[in-house]
């Protein structure tokens, strides 16, 4: 099991709080304090990638969770977030999407 510093993983937690409250911008920052602390950390970059996603980030949002899946390539969450993401954007990228959808 992947094992991460104590301060990480609570930015990671207040991320998605932020997240939940609607407060996406500080999401982001507490995911990335929390990835200044260990950059390969999926569930900050997981954080990252949703609360771009509610801004309508679609670029960093892809990136946060490619990333994410770099560390954890079968991670269920990460695939159907992406694929959430992807589905989404202006132009949908229904391929990749289906793609995650198989491998979730």
């Amino acid at each position: 099991t992947y094992r991460t510093d104590a301060a990480a993983a609570k930015a990671e937690r207040a991320a998605f709080q932020a997240t939940e409250a609607g407060d996406h911008a500080k999401a982001i920052e507490l995911a990335d304090a929390a990835l200044k602390i260990d950059p390969r950390y999926a569930p900050a970059l997981r954080a990252r990638g949703l609360a771009a996603l509610r801004q309508q980030r679609w670029g960093d949002s892809e990136r946060a969770f490619d990333k994410a899946l770099e560390v954890e390539p079968h991670n269920r969450d990460a695939l159907d977030l992406r694929a959430r993401a992807r589905l989404s954007k202006p132009a949908p990228d229904y391929a990749g999407c289906a793609a995650d959808a198989t491998r979730a």
